[in-house]
């Protein structure tokens, strides 16, 4: 029988190498949070995590310069029985969880305070939607289609979450500039 998450978890897992394999920066570090929120709040988490796995992130930022063999970033997990949004880095050491849990609270809480430049947003919505768009020139669409609305389907049990997810994305650089990204941060 399943039991929620009621409090902060943590686990070291080890994997065995070979005999005198190098295990510096071998390791993978995950630092997540359950957040319990309603469709729309998700949009907004979904674009957080959108905006801060982008290199210019003040999260991005603060990883390279704390822990500079480190490659990060966070996404949102829908697929666990708590909805989840998770950092995580690679490249690193065990011993550097704290230094990335650091990271990523201070990360966090400059979203929060200060929100996200707007020039890093016009860049990242563009991005976005230029994908979006060049998606329906392949030759495969339909097949390239199929697992974004599916997991949406299986994960949330909304045939037409990955649908909503497209039209949606031109509020993406309104909710980055009015602050309600910023607010569903503050709140989560």
């Amino acid at each position: 029988e399943y039991v929620p998450v009621d409090g902060p978890q943590e686990a070291a897992i080890e994997y065995g190498l070979a005999a005198g394999s190098d295990t510096a920066n071998g390791a993978v570090i995950y630092y997540g949070f359950a957040v319990d929120c309603d469709k729309q709040t998700l949009e907004k988490l979904d674009y957080f995590t959108t905006l801060f796995s982008d290199d210019s992130s003040v999260f991005q930022q603060n990883l390279k310069e704390q822990l500079p063999s480190a490659t990060g970033a966070c996404y949102i997990d829908l697929t666990t029985p708590e909805l989840c949004v998770y950092f995580y880095a690679t490249g690193v050491n065990p011993e550097d969880a704290q230094t990335f849990k650091a990271i990523v609270d201070d990360s966090i809480a400059n979203a929060a305070e200060n929100g996200f430049d707007p020039d890093a947003v016009d860049a990242i919505v563009a991005g976005n939607k230029l994908s979006i768009m060049l998606a329906s020139e392949s030759s495969s669409t339909g097949v390239d289609l199929i697992p974004s609305i599916a997991y949406y389907w299986a994960a949330q049990d909304d045939l037409y979450g990955y649908m909503d997810y497209i039209d949606n994305l031109d509020n993406f650089e309104l909710f980055a500039k009015d602050g309600a990204i910023q607010a569903a941060v503050k709140d989560y």
